[in-house]
């Protein structure tokens, strides 16, 4: 049984067109990337999710016939950091929190709540005393208020130091091996492809990529990007003349002594051999770029 159904939404801003006929299902233990530039829709989707909105159509359905208005208190959304009450304790803030999910939090799991992120604060310590790293906690603990089936995190390590994104990113991957389902939207591919294991790209409104990881890139491999560093006394224009004459479909770049070679994987040895073959140059180191999420989602494939 899937835990989200997400079935032709659209979403429109009075006639600005947000979201148009996005179909998306998340799995029950699912950690899924989704991936889109500024203004790609990423945020609305979120909210239609999390009930902050409404679709004018289609439907949001939890473990099939559940809508979001049963399903609410069963969802960790991670708000913006920066947006926290700021003269209230991390305390009262969960507090809070909890009983707008109608549960009580107790100081005892509040804490248990802040251990699980790794946050020690005093009790009373206001959050406008709270560094940008203690803000991210505190947020992260506030999705696991009421033990959620779908925990939502809307660029959670965006602004955050090199160090601190390592350990945020290793405390997500330990909720979902816990067994969470994990929504996450994020610009950072590396961070995407390490995380999940599947993902959809948001285009103007549309998803026009989705699937698991592992298949999405496996398919990619059909195509290679060949590095090719050489010594030559043939000019650049020339040398580009030249390597217009393989027969096989490459495209192909030049700059600092380096050809930039895409090409079929089933191809490389022939294309490899005619390099080998052009009289007047000599290869001095040869290697090869592995297919990721920034080549498959944001360039053209052959």
């Amino acid at each position: 049984m899937s835990l989200l159904n997400i079935k032709n939404v659209k979403k429109s801003f009075g006639s600005n067109l947000v979201l148009n006929d996005i179909n998306l299902t998340l799995e029950q233990n699912d950690f899924y990337g989704l991936v889109g530039k500024n203004g790609s829709g990423k945020t609305t989707l979120i909210n239609l999710i999390a009930g902050i909105n409404k679709p004018d159509n289609g439907d949001i359905l939890f473990y099939d016939n559940i809508n979001i208005t049963q399903f609410k208190h069963k969802i960790g959304l991670m708000p913006d950091s920066e947006g926290l009450y700021r003269n209230i304790s991390g305390y009262d803030f969960l507090k809070y929190m909890g009983r707008l999910k109608k549960i009580n939090l107790s100081n005892l799991q509040i804490s248990q709540l802040l251990e699980k992120v790794f946050l020690e604060v005093p009790q009373h310590l206001k959050i406008k005393h709270y560094s940008f790293g203690m803000k991210k906690k505190l947020a992260i603990a506030q999705t696991l208020i009421g033990n959620p089936d779908l925990i939502i995190l809307d660029e959670p390590t965006s602004g955050v130091d090199p160090e601190s994104a390592i350990y945020l990113r290793q405390l997500f991957s330990d909720f979902h091996k816990e067994g969470k389902t994990i929504l996450i939207t994020s610009h950072n591919l590396s961070e995407i492809e390490k995380l999940c294991n599947k993902a959809s790209l948001l285009d103007n409104g549309k998803l026009t990529i989705s699937g698991e990881l592992s298949t999405l890139l496996q398919n990619k491999e059909k195509s290679i990007k060949l590095l090719i560093q050489f010594k030559t006394t043939y000019p650049e224009s020339e040398l580009l003349k030249i390597m217009q004459k393989c027969s096989f479909e490459i495209h192909v770049n030049l700059s600092d002594s380096t050809l930039e070679i895409d090409c079929y994987s089933s191809d490389i040895n022939n294309v490899l051999n005619f390099i080998l073959q052009i009289k007047g140059m000599k290869i001095v180191d040869i290697s090869t770029i592995k297919p990721d999420l920034e080549k498959l989602f944001f360039t053209d494939t052959m």
